[in-house]
């Protein structure tokens, strides 16, 4: 291996691949008409579909609409002009994921609910300012040394690493592996955690596959066009899902491919593009509501129900429970992270989402939550929303200096299963444990193989 230094200076991009967010008001427009489109629906549907049905899971209505919610709308507007239209770097992207997956419903679920003080003005605030924090950071890029990597030799070690953490973990659940259906997950989920008891270190191995290896080979195999490689990250990850049962990661199966064929394909990757798609993921369980039925029961439920509450509800409804449980219990300091647990006491018996969904429901729930709730929010309230954002911005100073935009669209395809875990978890969470440190090493190694040998099969 030899290195070589970047080409580019902090906080530029290469020649010929400047921003072009300025010049570009046709863009800007179809952009911030997305952003109003799902928006709207979003409030709409959680008023009359939302509290009705999921009440007891937090999503509840304040008496009126309190001022904050115009608050929250002007704030989300002004973050949507400050993001760029086109997506050129590894934070332009990441930026504009988060921005519909957790920032957008958190803005306006958390003034609706009614569960704390003044509308929640204290905490529409505090993420508006860490999201701006994130968006002024992600402007920059650290100055990286790239490597030359020997193809073969990254195919050895990439694929002996990766049997051998596809063989302890069948050694580990051998017997206990099951492809359920989404109605029994949570039986599997149990077996899951029972099994993963005896081979403490399962988790890891399991973490590194789903967020790391997998998405990396389906990437991989999407955008260089290797068909071997895009069947054996697809078939990794169903045997991940045989052994956790975790929705997301069966998902990423359907969801690299869409984000790639929708978004990421062809000469010009731009918000616009990105936010069509998710207006399309909204428009279509809307059309479903009228065909639902009361027992809660069949595929429509299930469509609806998993793009409304499970991915978009959840991200905005428990920032606004997170905010309301830790505003009477103590905050941990960061020492829900491993590692941080030993320096600092965790003041708690069971995992934070196990905490709060006890707090919301009485009884067994999981109620785990989006980096801004459980990072922030649960780390140090108001305060510790704009760390988060602080550290997250440093996040992605470090990867766009990491990753070269030559390499984008591998990367944007890869990090989709990374973008849906820490709407759902801890950022620390699923860097360390989850696969995305992982991953982030996978694709710097990669984009630093010569052409001609990353193309061979």
């Amino acid at each position: 291996m030899s290195s070589t230094p970047v080409d580019t200076l902090p906080g530029t991009a290469p020649a010929g691949r400047r921003r072009s967010s300025v010049g570009l008001p046709r863009e800007r427009i179809k952009s911030l008409a997305c952003v109003a489109l799902v928006g709207v629906c979003l409030v709409w549907v959680y008023i009359t579909w939302l509290v009705p049905t999921y009440s007891y899971m937090g999503f509840t209505l304040a008496p009126e609409i309190p001022p904050s919610f115009a608050l929250a709308c002007v704030l989300v507007v002004v973050c949507a002009v400050a993001l760029p239209v086109e997506l050129n770097t590894f934070s332009d992207y990441f930026l504009w994921m988060v921005f519909y997956f957790v920032f957008l419903p958190a803005m306006l679920m958390v003034p609706l609910q009614g569960l704390l003080p003044v509308g929640g003005v204290g905490l529409i605030c505090a993420l508006a300012a860490s999201y701006l924090c994130m968006i002024g950071l992600g402007r920059r890029r650290a100055r990286v040394r790239h490597l030359r990597v020997d193809g073969a030799l990254f195919k050895m070690v990439f694929f002996g690493v990766y049997l051998a953490l596809a063989i302890y973990t069948f050694v580990v659940y051998r017997g206990n592996l099951n492809v359920v259906t989404f109605a029994n997950v949570y039986e599997q989920r149990a077996l899951s955690a029972d099994v993963a008891a005896v081979g403490s270190l399962v988790g890891y191995a399991i973490g590194f596959m789903a967020g790391g290896f997998n998405p990396f080979l389906m990437a991989v195999g999407l955008v260089e066009r290797r068909r071997l490689w895009l069947l054996i990250g697809t078939l990794g990850q169903i045997f991940v899902y045989s052994t956790s049962g975790l929705k997301s990661v069966l998902l990423s199966i359907v969801l690299a491919p869409v984000f790639y064929l929708c978004v990421f394909k062809g000469t010009r990757i731009t918000s616009a593009r990105l936010g069509a798609l998710v207006v399309a993921s909204v428009l279509l369980p809307l059309c479903l509501l009228p065909v639902l039925n009361d027992t809660g029961e069949g595929l429509e439920f299930l469509v609806v129900s998993l793009i409304f509450m499970r991915t978009y509800g959840t991200a905005g409804t428990l920032t606004g429970v997170y905010a309301d449980f830790f505003d009477n219990h103590p905050h941990t300091y960061f020492s829900h992270i491993g590692g941080v647990d030993g320096i600092l006491p965790y003041p708690y018996g069971q995992s934070l989402g196990e905490e709060v969904g006890y707090y919301l429901t009485g009884g067994v729930l999981d109620a785990n939550a989006n980096f801004w709730a459980t990072d922030g929010i649960g780390s140090a309230g108001n305060v510790g929303v704009v760390v988060v954002g602080l550290m997250i911005g440093g996040f992605l100073v470090l990867v766009n200096g990491i990753l070269s935009e030559h390499n984008r669209r591998v990367a944007f395809v890869a990090f989709v299963p990374f973008i849906v875990a820490i709407s759902n978890t801890s950022f620390f969470t699923s860097m360390l444990g989850g696969g995305g440190a992982v991953l982030l090493l996978l694709l710097y190694f990669w984009q630093s193989v010569p052409k001609a040998a990353s193309r061979s099969r």
